[in-house]
């Protein structure tokens, strides 16, 4: 079994908060709180299932009461589909700080789109949350070894990290068309925001095609006939079910600084490569260093998120005139308000600091940039290594 790397987090939580874990549907949730809980001794409430919406239908004191003395644990598995969940889980926790129960009361959600907004306005402060992303390169190497992760990177970084496709590489292709098919628009299209779906398909396959530039909202919504509103908040819906994150550019204030840029990237390569029906490999790829710059976007953001880093990941641009270029750099954490770390992707390790990442260098003098290849990408995210980098 992979071990996950908030498992110990997770599993130390106390009461009487209840603890909720996000992430992408296949990420391994519902395998993790497995791994921590006493099956034993613990109550599983399904959300997709008619007996888990009736299971908590708590009308009196004596509903919740009973609930909660069932069992030493509570699961609530796909929280997101139990209505007003928020409320539920706030008359959850406060009673079981008034009676003492000592209850834990676990949550899952493969979207965070209703579960999140109902929990902060209902349940403020009575909650911890965790994301659960699909495997990292770190996690997959203590399972393995960096020298199998390293021989495989090519087929990772076109079929992604989900536990599914990583440990079963032969059945990758069907696992990812079918999770496509079946699994990954079901939040999606639930929502009354959604009224004509393949309008969203059609955004999604545009964003799969456009990893790694800059996307323009006003261009998105010529090439789809979406009105640029509804443009936004499938974004937003796209986001908050974990099929895409954005990452915006990052200005200092100077007018030659890019400031209301967006680069869109998704959550794992192999959901990408499946909405594009594209699994070629990596080495014959005109689109490889696309997915190389979303891979290391991504595990980047699985570091920061898991290890507590409160780093912020964006990109650095200028605006091109009349007499100078275009500078960039890939991406830049932000910690604390100021340039931390900047880093350029590129393919191969023979290519060296260039006259765009200078001009950084020149602004942002004590934030150092690192180039990151495919062959020194185990130097970021060994554990050992990051964590003291961190220190």
């Amino acid at each position: 079994m992979i071990e996950r790397e908030i498992a110990e987090s997770v599993a130390s939580s106390t009461t009487p908060k209840a603890v909720a874990i996000f992430g992408p549907c296949g990420a391994g949730k519902t395998t993790l709180l497995n791994q921590i809980v006493d099956i034993q001794r613990s109550r599983w409430i399904v959300g997709d299932l008619y007996s888990g919406i009736e299971a908590l239908n708590l009308k009196t004191e004596a509903d919740v009461d009973a609930l909660l003395s069932s069992a030493k644990t509570i699961v609530i598995d796909e929280a997101q589909r139990i209505p007003d969940i928020g409320l539920k889980v706030k008359i959850l926790v406060d009673r079981n700080i008034h009676k003492s129960w000592g209850t834990k009361i676990f949550l899952s959600g493969s979207s965070a789109l209703d579960l999140a907004s109902d929990i902060k306005e209902s349940a403020l402060g009575r909650i911890k949350s965790y994301r659960l992303w699909p495997l990292s390169i770190g996690e997959l190497a203590k399972y393995d070894s960096w020298a199998l992760v390293e021989e495989r990177l090519g087929n990772l970084m076109v079929f992604g990290m989900f536990p599914s496709v990583v440990t079963d590489p032969r059945g990758a292709r069907e696992s990812l068309m079918e999770y496509l098919e079946t699994m990954l628009y079901k939040d999606i299209f639930a929502t009354s925001i959604v009224r004509k779906p393949e309008q969203i398909m059609h955004l999604t396959k545009l964003l799969a095609s456009q990893i790694g530039s800059e996307v323009n909202y006003d261009n998105l919504s010529r090439e789809t006939g979406i009105s640029k509103t509804t443009i936004v908040e499938y974004l937003d819906l796209l986001e908050q079910c974990f099929i895409i994150r954005r990452c915006p550019s990052y200005s200092s204030g100077t007018v030659s600084e890019l400031k209301k840029g967006k680069k869109i990237y998704f959550v794992d390569n192999g959901i990408r490569n499946a909405v594009l029906e594209d699994f070629s490999t990596f080495s014959s790829r005109h689109d490889a260093g696309a997915l190389f710059e979303n891979f290391f976007f991504m595990e980047m953001l699985k570091h920061n998120d898991y290890e507590k880093t409160f780093a912020t990941q964006y990109f650095w641009r200028t605006k091109a005139t009349a007499n100078t270029k275009v500078s960039e750099v890939d991406f830049l954490e932000i910690r604390d308000a100021k340039p931390y770390r900047a880093f350029e992707c590129k393919l191969s390790d023979k290519i060296s600091s260039t006259s765009s990442t200078r001009k950084f260098q020149e602004k942002f003098p004590n934030c150092p940039i690192s180039i990151v290849t495919p062959k020194n990408l185990r130097s970021f995210f060994d554990s050992a290594t990051a964590r003291a980098d961190q220190g």
